[in-house]
């Protein structure tokens, strides 16, 4: 049985933000299969969260995607938030880019280390804490915003973080 979550039905539509095409399809979550979906990503749900006091989801390993993976849209679309775990998006070679919601102020050990296809970043300023090893060897990454090497003194950056990023110029 699938259950929306969408605030909105379908809409066939995309955003382009810092040149990135997001595709706007509503992510659903499929309480049967155990699975949230968008229609061309697909990640196994490890926890379902919804009571009174939380309503969160955490995802583990990805099923089925590729191009632009657009994290604030999932949030939105299922209303809750998306907790990331450690190794979130390890070695996903078909990113080609990433939007962390604004809900997001940290984000785990490993997270999308080994991206090797994504060229683009993009979170809001109230992404402070980047966990050990994050985005390294994200061997293709151009573009990391909002630029966090800029005002050091406002961002907890893990060690390792980066490592490997050779097209990244900073």
């Amino acid at each position: 049985m699938k259950k929306s979550m969408a605030f909105k039905s379908f809409v066939a539509c995309a955003t382009i933000v810092c040149g990135i095409h997001f595709a706007m399809a509503a992510w659903q979550y499929d309480e049967g299969a155990g699975t949230i979906s968008d229609g061309n990503w697909t990640f196994k749900v490890s926890k379902w969260t919804d009571t009174t006091f939380q309503t969160t989801v955490k995802a583990a390993g990805c099923l089925a995607g590729e191009g632009a993976l657009d994290l604030e849209a999932a949030e939105t679309d299922l209303g809750r938030k998306w907790v990331y775990q450690n190794d979130q998006f390890n070695g996903c070679k078909t990113i080609t880019s990433m939007r962390i919601p604004a809900s997001q102020t940290s984000l785990p050990l490993n997270f999308a280390y080994g991206c090797t296809a994504m060229t683009s970043f993009e979170a809001t300023t109230a992404l402070v804490t980047y966990g050990n090893y994050c985005l390294r060897d994200c061997s293709a990454l151009v573009t990391l915003y909002p630029e966090i090497w800029t005002d050091e003194g406002s961002y907890k950056l893990g060690e390792g973080m980066l490592w490997g990023c050779t097209k990244l110029h900073y």
